[in-house]
Order: structure tokens, then C-alpha cells, then sequence
């Protein structure tokens, strides 16, 4: 990367440079939407606007704005939306308590296997 950070000329898109990443430095970004084109029934890949520099700012063109980009509101981005249910204190101590008690007998359980694993009804039980 030593020569690389080096590098610093005039190209056909402006100045050419990087930074110590590695990383063009003053770099544009254009960005376009394909849209159909009702007269000839044709999608066309359009530019609507350019991210500009290291913060990603984005700038739409002249002729575009939020409503010609998104003239439906803008569209979900496929992520499902996550909704957040609460349950009651009652309920989760309710459960709680329950699944303590489910523990403690098979516990139970357990221990009586073990303690009796001689009689012969315990024995039977066994594979």
C-alpha cells in the first residue's frame, strides 16, 4: 500500500488519490433507478442523484427529488418489521415459577431412579 498512497494524478474523473486504506479519496458514487418507460414499455436505467465524498452524502440531480425518485412513498427495504410484545409481571412469574417446579420434579425423579434403581419395578422400567 506504500506506492499506492503515493499515487496521486489527474484522471478523466478528476484527481486520482488514496488514502492510507487504500481507499480512493474524493470519490463519487452515481446512483440509478431503473424505471419502465410507458411509451415503449422498456425499463431505462436512469441517474437520479451521486453519493459525494467520505461521509456518503447523497445529492439527487438537478431534475429528481424525494417524490419523483419514490412517487409511491419509498418502498420497504425487505426487512420484516419486529414487534416488541410485553407480558405482564404477573404472567412471567406465573412461568417462572412453573417451569421451576417442572425442574425441581424431575429432579425428583431422578434421585427416586437412582435411589432405587434395585427394586424390581424400577428395573422393568429400564430399556
Amino acid at each position: 500500500f506504500d506506492h499506492l498512497t503515493e499515487t496521486n494524478f489527474l484522471g478523466i474523473t478528476g484527481n486520482i488519490s488514496f488514502d492510507a486504506d487504500g481507499i480512493r479519496a474524493g470519490r463519487r458514487l452515481y446512483v440509478y433507478q431503473n424505471r419502465r418507460n410507458y411509451s415503449s414499455n422498456l425499463i431505462v436505467s436512469t441517474r437520479i442523484g451521486s453519493v459525494v465524498g467520505d461521509e456518503f452524502n447523497f445529492v439527487y440531480v438537478d431534475t429528481e427529488n424525494h417524490s419523483t425518485v419514490w412517487p409511491e412513498g419509498v418502498p420497504n427495504d425487505g426487512i420484516p418489521l419486529e414487534r416488541i410484545t410485553t407480558v405482564h409481571l404477573s404472567i412471567s412469574i406465573i412461568f417462572g415459577l412453573l417451569s421451576a417446579g417442572g425442574l425441581v420434579f424431575c429432579l425428583v425423579c431422578l434421585l427416586f431412579n437412582i435411589i432405587f434403581r434395585q427394586t424390581k419395578l424400577i428395573r422393568l422400567t429400564s430399556p
